[in-house]
């Protein structure tokens, strides 16, 4: 690994208590604290004075007068409330489904009665969970039981080494949580780098909960989502059950977020931008969508929370850690919100950061090690902060691809927010970001574009990989908008084909140097996008091969996530409603049935039940009937499909 510091790394200056990036000098006298007061006590709002915020407030006090607090009128707070309200309905409405779609009628005719009895929704999701528990296969409800480990397990040797206690109750098993730590590092970290790596890791081993650095809520969510990519027997919730994976994990997320109530702070910032996506690729898009939509709110009040402490003198937030961990966190929630807005096809909230970006100068060329764990392979040095910056500059085009998505022509009365726009001037936008696009593949730097003969770090196969995906996108919407035959539409055509051709390459690569476990969001994603529009070129030469490479990829993943198997569902489902069956190679028609047919239970829709993940071949036709997975399946679920 490399020797270098994170000192050395660190933006040269920027604080938040400037606009122009320039940090202020410090004083040498240090301010008295100036609490900040989220509402004044009645008697201080009648008379219109300054209320210290304390029950009873000083001003009351010397007065004689009665102190009344009314709570429900701070927006902030009731904000909270209603969040929490509502995350709390998610959870219950996920938990009822579960256990209708699990148990027997018995079952679920005692919870419909509770229901009905208008008991609450914590009866209900409590009821629901306790029905789910009891009707788990014997051995799987104590996960301590799972002691038959693979030679794998047995053999690992995590390079991060940290302690269960004090950030997780789900389990006490330093060995697992170090191996979680050290996977989630490995493969998530660099797609939203929420985190400076030897900060966090620092804090979490010293096991101070109270840290700026680290916390109980961040630690299980960095948790959570390594169970994506490990194949541990402990990510199951329930002993050999994929569809538990990461459960465990996300009712602890669930409890300590609970226990936060939105908390301003550095800790739940990072852990909303690393747990979001994760959920949403677990089937919890609902509940991801939840999480999502408090990050512009944290992010606002973060903000104004250090500006206001920093302005009154308090030295809480203006350490070098803090403020370069500020800075990257900020900005990764930016990447992560376009990501999370341009697979599930939801406009943009957090919009680009005004600050600084957190890599500048020298720190652009500097280079670490990757390789691939847990699998036994060669270290590769990489930049990691060179990428981080491509990434954000990719990022700001994917915040104008979002908007271009959701448009509609005049006549659409498209939904509130949504832009309106003519298909002429659509089409002269799309034509604007390709060239954006373009020029940002033009102008990487050569270590972000390795020889395809070398062993990439995942992060460079990523930076390609979301690129490509965008590219897709912005061709499809071509294709969608140019409805008469000429060279535009055959442009388009070329260019989307070319950038699936590229895909199946890069997939190719990776198999060859790392192997067919490597696969993270980026690396199925992509696959899916491009799937769709291949559908409608299966006719020409050459198109079979590389529609076969897409669907081996979402084949590799779906033995690990259940998404993907509902997106090869989805896939199966639209090829038999167009009849192009005939036109697929016998070994792709052969992974459909296994996958999408042989191995589908008569009950494996309700799986995805309250899936929004898009399908894209009702979106690309304008379609809003059964653009949800869940939708679709559901819907099919009555029809024989072989």
């Amino acid at each position: 690994m490399s020797s270098n510091t994170l000192s050395n790394i660190r933006p040269k200056a920027t604080s938040f208590s400037s606009s122009d990036g320039r940090e202020k000098p410090k004083s040498s006298t240090v301010k008295p604290h100036a609490k900040y007061v989220a509402t004044a006590c009645e008697a201080c709002k009648k008379a219109k004075r300054k209320c210290d915020g304390k029950k009873p407030c000083q001003t009351c006090v010397d007065k004689g007068n009665e102190c009344v607090f009314d709570e429900t009128k701070d927006g902030r707070r009731g904000r909270k409330r209603n969040l929490v309200e509502l995350y709390a309905k998610v959870e219950a409405f996920d938990a009822v489904l579960d256990s209708i779609r699990s148990t027997d009628d018995t079952a679920v005719a005692d919870l419909i009665k509770l229901i009905r009895d208008e008991a609450s929704v914590e009866e209900i999701a409590s009821h629901a969970r306790g029905i789910l528990k009891a009707s788990a296969p014997h051995g799987s409800r104590d996960r301590t039981r799972t002691t038959i480990m693979s030679i794998a397990s047995l053999t690992d040797e995590p390079p991060i080494r940290v302690s269960a206690s004090p950030w997780t109750t789900i389990t006490d098993d330093d060995n697992f949580v170090s191996h979680m730590i050290s996977v989630y590092f490995t493969w998530h970290h660099e797609s939203y780098p929420a985190v400076y790596k030897d900060i966090f890791i620092k804090a979490m081993i010293a096991g101070d909960t109270s840290s700026q650095f680290c916390s109980p809520f961040l630690v299980n969510c960095m948790l959570l989502t390594a169970c994506l990519y490990s194949n541990h027997p402990l990510v199951y919730a329930f002993d050999n059950d994929n569809a538990s994976r990461g459960a465990h994990f996300a009712d602890e997320v669930a409890r300590l977020w609970s226990i936060e109530e939105g908390r301003a702070s550095l800790t739940n910032l990072q852990g909303l931008v690393i747990l979001s996506l994760g959920l949403g690729v677990l089937r919890k898009d609902r509940l991801a969508m939840t999480y999502t939509r408090q990050m512009p709110i944290l992010c606002i009040e973060l903000s104004r929370k250090v500006k206001h402490s920093i302005k009154n003198g308090s030295a809480d937030y203006i350490s070098p850690d803090y403020q370069a961990s500020m800075q990257l966190a900020r900005w990764s929630a930016f990447q992560m919100e376009v990501d999370f807005c341009m697979i599930w096809f939801k406009p943009l909230q957090l919009h680009q950061p005004r600050i600084q970006r957190p890599h500048i100068g020298d720190d652009l060329v500097r280079t670490e090690a990757w390789r691939p764990y847990p699998k036994i392979g060669p270290e590769v040095a990489y930049h990691p902060y060179g990428l981080r910056e491509a990434k954000f500059d990719l990022r700001e085009i994917g915040a104008d691809i979002i908007p271009i998505i959701l448009s509609g022509e005049p006549d659409d009365s498209p939904a509130p927010g949504f832009i309106s726009i003519s298909k002429d001037e659509r089409m002269e936008r799309l034509d604007q970001l390709l060239q954006r696009l373009t020029r940002w593949h033009a102008n990487l730097p050569s270590y972000a574009v390795p020889s395809s003969e070398a062993t990439p770090a995942w992060p460079q196969v990523e930076l390609l990989l979301v690129y490509h995906d965008y590219v897709i996108v912005v061709h499809s919407l071509m294709l969608r908008d140019a409805v008469t035959v000429g060279s535009k539409r055959q442009e388009a055509k070329l260019g989307l084909l070319r950038s699936c051709e590229d895909i199946t390459q890069i997939f190719e690569w990776v198999q060859r140097t790392l192997g067919t476990s490597a696969w993270c969001i980026w690396g199925f994603q992509p696959a899916a996008m491009a799937a769709y529009p291949l559908l409608d070129m299966l006719t020409e030469i050459g198109v079979a091969d590389t529609f076969h490479t897409i669907i081996v990829s979402i084949f590799t993943v779906a033995k690990r996530w259940i998404l993907a198997r509902g997106v090869l569902r989805m896939l199966w489902i639209t090829i038999q409603e167009r009849r192009i069956v005939d036109h697929l190679n016998g070994t792709t028609i052969q992974l459909f049935r296994e996958s999408a047919v042989e191995q589908w239970g008569p009950n494996d829709h309700r799986l995805f039940e309250s899936c929004i993940y898009p399908n894209y071949a009702a979106i690309a036709k304008d379609g809003r009937e059964l653009a949800d997975m869940g939708d679709l399946l559901q819907k099919w679920s009555r029809f024989n499909i072989t």
